[in-house]
């Protein structure tokens, strides 16, 4: 049966037989009715997704219009699913998750693979215990390397641990357990006051040693006068006990004398006249002497003279030879008589007496001069001695005070002495603690440097990584970019004006490719209707889609979404009572 096809696609089929036509006939009939109804579940489709094209709401509220979405391909589970937009339309892209396939980007499942099995190599040789030994990073060995973090909780911040140059770690004590024991702040502050009170008062009591020094200068001073003095007045004591010898031995001589006087005024029976007015002259000698004596002298004070035993014998012997003399005195006033027999020959031992007499003169001129002497010593002695009474008075003063002093400083070097016990525990407690923290710096270093290789390692595989992001930037870019709508603006109307009651029609405007259309517009008159036409082609058959109008010099109306037709014309009708101009224009989003 010869078959025949048409300009337009159809086949027509010469039937010669119509029995052969019959039995085909009945295989159309099930072949029309499955086509039946393939149509109208096509047409049922159609029908829930073709609307209106001026339908502006979302999606899903149960108005008629064409609808589309962008899909892609989901191969792990099999399944198209919709690109994720956000609410205002844009495309969120993963770049971590884009998979793109491209002749640009030479990466497939094996290379994949490859690489991947590559940085699992890589790993498994930097890997390394943590007990290595090796000096430090950078020397070549193989091995994970970390660096020790720290939680910031107050800033809410991972932060490495500090360390020196030398890599030793910087800890900061914030608080530790009190160990048994072990000073407390208060202590520390007892510890604090007690050392200040001690250095005030020792900075007293260097002040009072410097007063002491100058006092002791002073006084060494007045001891070393003093000590002149009294080798001085030693001296003179000296001096006077010669003066005494010499006077006893005048005296023995006197004695003997008046012995001697006593035999002859026996023996001779000297004249008592003569004798008496010798004896006048004598006695009168004797208190000239004893005035001298008892009147030259002036003592200010008490005067002690040490003598020796002999010369207290001597005055001794002198006060029983003076009671002999008293008792010879009154025999010789009964020998008087006898005496003036003797004149003449007294006379010769007068002479001799006086001689004797004249030379105790002269050594009682001289005792008295010494005694003079002695008075001014004693004197400036006496003055010296009260000013080193009151200067010793003050020393001795000085001296408790100093005492006083000097045991509250022993109380506190005793307890400054048990702090500094206590204190030297809770040092010997921080070192010991501070060397346990050493050691987990030291274990903390070793850890660090094997996390440094790992790192450095991690840093190599990461810019391979980079590398390939980069790529796929580029790769996502391009895909952005193709993605980014492009906006035009068609002018319509340029002040075209429009007589009362007339009209005028745009010219096409293409929106074949257009996603959103827009429309804006205004005019100088008060009022005026809009129609938005539309069609397949450029020439072909236009039907109005929508109607807006100009109030308050603008133009009013909606835009057109995801349309279905590819050209569009505008028409304004002037209903504002006086001719206007109007502007409008088409701003196209594709």
């Amino acid at each position: 049966m010869p078959v025949v096809k048409t300009n337009r696609g159809h086949q027509q089929v010469h039937i010669s037989n119509l029995s052969e036509a019959t039995i085909h006939v009945d295989g159309l009939e099930t072949l029309q009715t499955a086509a039946n109804v393939q149509l109208t579940s096509i047409d049922d489709r159609l029908e829930d997704c073709i609307g209106h094209t001026n339908n502006t709401t979302a999606i899903g509220d149960g108005s008629n219009q064409l609808r589309s979405l962008m899909l892609g391909y989901d191969r792990s589970n099999g399944k198209a699913r919709s690109l994720l937009v956000d609410s205002g339309g844009k495309l969120e892209c993963s770049v971590s998750d884009l998979e793109v396939t491209m002749q640009n980007v030479n990466l497939n499942t094996d290379t994949l693979e490859a690489k991947i099995q590559s940085i699992d190599t890589r790993l498994d040789n930097s890997i390394g215990a943590v007990s290595s030994t090796i000096s430090g990073l950078g020397d070549g060995s193989s091995q994970l390397r970390s660096v020790g973090l720290g939680y910031d909780r107050t800033n809410g911040k991972a932060v490495s641990f500090l360390v020196d140059a030398a890599g030793h770690q910087q800890v900061d004590i914030v608080s530790m357990p009190t160990a048994s024991g072990a000073a407390t702040e208060a202590k520390q502050d007892v510890i604090e006051a007690s050392l200040t009170s001690m250095e005030g008062k020792m900075d007293a009591a260097n002040t009072d040693l410097a007063a002491l020094e100058v006092l002791q200068t002073s006084t060494n001073s007045l001891l070393t006068t003093l000590d002149g003095v009294q080798d001085n007045a030693l001296t003179k004591l000296g001096e006077i006990d010669t003066a005494i010898d010499t006077i006893d031995s005048v005296l023995d001589a006197s004695l003997v004398k008046q012995t001697n006087l006593e035999t002859l005024l026996t023996a001779a029976n000297v004249d008592h006249a003569a004798n008496e007015v010798l004896l006048t002259s004598v006695d009168q000698k004797l208190g000239d002497i004893e005035t001298a004596v008892q009147g030259t002298i002036t003592v200010d004070g008490t005067v002690t003279a040490n003598l020796s035993a002999t010369d207290n014998a001597v005055l001794d012997a002198m006060v029983v030879d003076l009671a002999a003399l008293e008792i010879l005195q009154t025999s010789t006033n009964s020998l008087l008589t006898g005496i003036d027999a003797d004149t003449n020959a007294i006379k010769v031992d007068a002479a001799a007496i006086e001689v004797l007499l004249t030379g105790i003169d002269s050594d009682t001129n001289d005792i008295k001069t010494d005694m003079a002497a002695i008075e001014v010593l004693l004197t400036a002695a006496n003055v010296d001695h009260a000013a080193n009474e009151v200067l010793l008075t003050g020393i001795d003063a000085d001296t408790n005070a100093m005492k006083v002093d000097l045991a509250a400083l022993e109380v506190l070097q005793t307890s400054t002495n048990s702090l500094l016990t206590t204190l030297d525990g809770v040092q010997d407690n921080i070192l010991t603690k501070l060397t346990g923290i050493d050691e987990d710096t030291d274990a903390i270093r070793v850890d660090a440097a094997a996390i440094e290789v790992l790192l450095t390692d991690i840093d190599a595989d990461t810019n391979a990584i980079k590398v390939d992001m980069a790529a796929i930037e580029v790769l996502n870019t391009s895909i952005l970019a193709k993605l980014t709508p492009v906006k035009t603006v068609s002018v319509l109307f340029n002040n075209v004006t429009i007589a009362d009651g007339g009209n005028s029609t745009s010219s096409a405007v293409d929106i074949t490719l257009a996603k959103h259309v827009d429309f804006g517009g205004m005019d100088t008159g008060s009022s005026g209707t809009v129609e938005l036409s539309a069609s397949d082609s450029s020439s072909g058959t236009y039907f109005t889609v929508d109607t807006g109008s100009f109030g308050s010099g603008r133009l009013s109306l909606a835009g057109l979404k995801n349309t279905a037709y590819k050209f569009i014309k505008l028409k304004i009708n002037n209903t504002g009572g006086s001719s206007s101009d109007y502007t409008a224009s088409a701003f196209i989003s594709t």
